[in-house]
């Protein structure tokens, strides 16, 4: 298994969709610096911040960006041809399968830590007063936990899609709507 997972890891350096995923990541950033820049009545700290990015990451852009990177990793075997080359090595689609969702894993880390890096530098940069290294540190483990829940969370969507051929969009689309839906059942999300 853990030669079928360092091939992935290799294969995925030509993939331009990890590029977007990491430009997607900041919007969530970007959606929360431009929510404390509005005028509100809430004071804004470090923690009021990450909270903020956490909650846009969770409901509207990492079930997307997963599943979509998901669906994309899962799909290009198909779509280049290769799956056939592959099942010919004596390596079944199930552990195949089963080594892209550890990298989908292994990403979904890669993806939260550069999240809260940019979160980081953000809140540099907008001046909220709360941040030292211990907050730091405490954020962006909050943020990487988060993430890898939502992952958990969607996995069966991106199941579900790795084994309807064609379906790829409408399973994003569903991961879309599940991230909405999470936003009308929270009491703290001011969006």
């Amino acid at each position: 298994m853990g030669n079928i997972i360092s091939t992935e890891l290799l294969k995925i350096k030509r993939y331009s969709v990890v590029k977007a995923g990491l430009v997607m990541m900041s919007l969530s950033v970007l959606m929360s610096c431009f929510y404390s820049t509005a005028s509100t009545n809430k004071v804004w700290d470090f923690q009021y911040f990450i909270q903020q990015v956490i909650i846009s990451n969770c409901t509207l852009f990492f079930p997307i960006i997963i599943t979509l990177v998901a669906v994309y990793i899962i799909s290009r075997e198909t779509t280049d041809d290769t799956l056939k080359s592959i099942l010919t090595v004596p390596i079944s689609y199930k552990k195949l399968l089963i080594a892209k969702f550890w990298l989908l894993l292994f990403l979904t880390i890669v993806f939260s830590i550069f999240n809260a890096l940019l979160s980081i530098c953000f809140n540099a940069f907008l001046g909220f007063s709360g941040m030292n290294i211990h907050m730091m540190l405490m954020s962006a483990a909050q943020i990487i936990v988060s993430d890898i829940l939502v992952y958990i969370s969607v996995l069966p969507i991106i199941i579900v899609c790795a084994f309807a051929e064609g379906k790829s969009l409408l399973g994003v689309a569903v991961a879309f709507i599940y991230g909405y839906f999470a936003t009308m059942d929270n009491p703290c999300i001011n969006i």
